[in-house]
């Protein structure tokens, strides 16, 4: 295994992976048509962000990740996906402590995301903590859950 940075080449690579592994999970209708309209990873959006690693396994990505800067204090860890045939191995916990990592060399204090109902066991388990006083979806039918952490 191996983690290098996300280059602007990769966009198509990443965005397959996130597909790859979000056509593994079994979600409700109304939340995948609220996935298929966020916005997709192109040259635009890696150039915007804070940090972002990929994963390769045999020179092959396997995993990513991606954080952005919501203001001078927050990082948002606004995606990491791991395929299906790589999870359960350490590889996401491996991605989300070089994600903490590298938002606090940023000089970030929080690090926040919003995720699926399915990933909380993850993400508790990460140390991070459920959000309540903050919901960021307008369709009330998509339910994504809000932590933060401080750094």
């Amino acid at each position: 295994m191996k983690m290098r940075p996300t280059r602007p080449g990769d966009a198509a690579t990443l965005t397959e992976l996130r597909e790859k592994t979000l056509t593994a999970l079994t979600l409700a209708p109304e939340v995948q048509a609220f996935i298929a309209h966020t916005e997709p990873v192109d040259e635009r959006v890696l150039a915007r962000d804070l940090v972002g690693r990929v994963l390769m396994v045999a020179e092959r990505p396997v995993a990513f990740y991606r954080v952005t800067a919501q203001d001078s204090a927050t990082a948002v860890l606004d995606e990491l996906f791991v395929l299906p045939a790589f999870q359960n191995r350490g590889i996401g916990q491996l991605l989300f402590t070089d994600a903490v990592r590298q938002a606090r060399l940023a000089g970030k204090t929080e690090l926040s995301l919003l995720a699926l109902p399915s990933a909380e066991g993850f993400y508790r388990k990460m140390g991070m903590s459920l959000d309540l006083g903050f919901s960021p979806v307008a369709q009330p039918e998509v339910q994504l859950l809000v932590y933060a952490m401080r750094l």
